[in-house]
Order: C-alpha cells, then sequence, then structure tokens
C-alpha cells in the first residue's frame, strides 16, 4: 500500500511512503521534511498522529521530528519512531527557546546558497520547522526574528541570510558539542 502523507504531520506530503509489511509487519518507511527526513514509525503511532491535532498533540510530533533529525545526525539515516519513543516523547520537555534558535540556526548555515528564499521551496519552509520544534509558522518567524536581533541573520523580505557573526556562533557550538580531553 502507497500513502504519500507523511504519517507524523499527515496534512504534509512526503517524498516517499511505503508499507514495509514484508519486511517490518506494522511500520511505515516514509521520507518528509516536515518531519525532518526519512524515518520508520509504528503503524499503532502513525494512526496516533493522525488523528490527533489539538496544540498538545502537535508539539508531542514536534518532538519526535526533533529526535527524528537528530537520530539522522548521530546514528541512523532512518530511525525507527516505536511505541516505547512515542511514549518518551509524550512526557518529555519541548527544547527550550535557545535551543530552537540554534537548531535554527544550524539549519540556515548548512544550505549551499548563501540566501535563502523561504517562499521559494515549501519544502525550505517544512524543513526549518521541522529543524527549529515549531508548530506554526509564527514559532519560525519569531526564532528568526530573535537570531536577527542577535545579529546572527539579516532577514530582507522573504529572504535570510547567516551573518558571519551567525557563521561563527556555528562554528562555536560545534566546538561546544565535541568531546573535550583534559590533561
Amino acid at each position: 500500500m502507497t500513502d504519500y502523507r507523511c504519517k507524523i504531520w499527515t496534512e504534509f506530503k512526503a517524498s516517499q511512503a511505503l508499507r514495509t509489511e514484508d519486511l517490518v509487519p506494522s511500520f511505515y518507511v516514509l521520507d518528509s521534511p516536515r518531519a525532518g527526513g526519512s524515518y520508520w514509525i509504528d503503524a499503532g503511532v502513525a494512526k496516533w498522529c493522525e488523528s490527533s491535532d489539538d496544540i498538545n498533540s502537535q508539539r508531542v510530533k514536534a518532538r519526535i521530528s526533533t529526535w527524528v533529525i537528530d537520530n539522522q545526525r548521530e546514528v541512523d539515516n532512518a530511525p525507527r519512531v516505536t511505541r516505547d519513543l512515542f511514549r518518551r516523547k509524550m512526557s518529555s520537555r519541548d527544547l527550550s527557546v535557545p535551543e530552537r534558535c540554534e537548531r535554527l540556526l544550524r539549519k540556515l548555515g548548512s544550505y549551499s546558497i548563501p540566501i535563502i528564499d523561504i517562499t521559494q521551496s515549501a519544502g525550505t519552509v517544512l524543513e526549518l520547522l521541522a529543524w527549529s520544534e515549531s508548530v506554526e509558522i509564527s514559532e519560525l518567524t519569531h526564532l528568526i526574528s530573535i537570531l536577527q536581533s542577535s545579529g546572527y541573520v539579516i532577514v530582507n523580505g522573504h529572504s535570510i541570510s547567516v551573518t558571519e557573526a551567525g557563521y561563527q556562533r556555528i562554528q562555536e557550538m560545534d566546538l561546544d558539542t565535541k568531546p573535550r580531553i583534559g590533561f
């Protein structure tokens, strides 16, 4: 069965959605920019995501998207969203605003072009929502305004460019996450 909708954010299309009954029963394999990329999801969790759309449910979906992104970067290119993970994300906290700003800055700095027109591609906006653990566009624009007031980005209409200070901050974040060896 093929269903080209993201199973976490069901209102958005996925570039790939396959039922994998012959590989792993009760899981879907998807690739969705709104969820942060490729992931597997338990069919029961997918059903909950489809039927739950209040703000608290959307916050859980945002936390799951953050987990998908983090696990793609560190462990697995298609992490599994299981029922156990879902239960953990139901009771976990949202990222703080500074953490969300740092993630957004890191994503903006990863684009190969210096100026990003966020209206050019719906996929870009969906990626930025996922990376910043945002549910609404208004949250994303608020985070962008914080980055702008900090001098990390310049916003001109719908275009965003990372400043030299922004790239320097990204380097500092990279240094902060590298293991330190003390003598």
